[in-house]
């Protein structure tokens, strides 16, 4: 299975890479470019070696929005598509598109992600890669169907200090483990309403019923 594989093998797309000195430019799409989508559209571009072919979101503003940013940058705009929730399907028929950035709210990671994988597109989905089961196995066959890579792009995972501690645990500072926990306090309620005062994709998670257990362990545990 190639979950998980996806970060190593485009990392050799980099532009500041001496892989890429003979490999052409990475074209990526980015599904969902509010704030986390543009911010994973700017850090992507910072890298350099990468070209947009297509931005999607439900909303026109937020499409509008990246596509100038990508003219500022790569001076051209990449095609749009904001039709309707469902318009990301006709960007997956697209062949001129190598991996696809899933940044929208996490009830569309599972789905998105793995409509990509069956598209022969290689996936970079934000957390969580999933919200039941079945669409986690559905990640995994799409994935093992596809031969395409897939990374749920957590990014504490990467952090100094959490990587520090995977050295030391790869060095056998802490002997044997056999069980890990960990969680934090985060002041968020900023982050759980719209402008207006209502409850924004996240504050609406948090407050249902039908949460239960801990749907964001890795930002913790890395």
């Amino acid at each position: 299975m190639r979950v998980a594989a996806a970060a190593p093998a485009l990392a050799g797309y980099s532009a500041g890479s001496a892989a890429n000195k003979n490999k052409t430019r990475l074209r990526i799409a980015v599904i969902g470019v509010g704030g986390r989508g543009m911010g994973v559209l700017k850090a992507s571009l910072a890298i350099g070696g990468i070209d947009v072919a297509a931005l999607c979101d439900i909303r026109r503003e937020a499409v509008n929005r990246g596509a100038d940013f990508v003219q500022t940058k790569l001076d051209y705009k990449p095609a749009l598509f904001a039709d309707g929730p469902d318009d990301y399907k006709r960007m997956l028929q697209r062949d001129d598109i190598d991996a696809v950035f899933v940044t929208t709210p996490t009830v569309f990671h599972g789905p998105m992600g793995a409509a990509s994988l069956r598209a022969k597109k290689w996936v970079f989905s934000e957390v969580p890669a999933c919200n039941t089961i079945e669409e986690g196995w559905d990640l995994i066959n799409a994935a093992e169907e596809s031969g395409k890579g897939y990374f749920m792009a957590e990014n504490y995972c990467f952090m100094r200090h959490n990587l520090l501690v995977l050295n030391m645990v790869e060095k056998g500072v802490f002997k044997t483990f056999t069980f890990a926990e960990c969680g934090y306090i985060h002041e968020a309620r900023d982050l759980q309403f719209n402008p207006d005062g209502t409850l924004n994709w996240r504050g609406r998670l948090n407050s249902s019923a039908e949460l239960i257990g801990n749907t964001y362990p890795t930002h913790a545990l890395g």
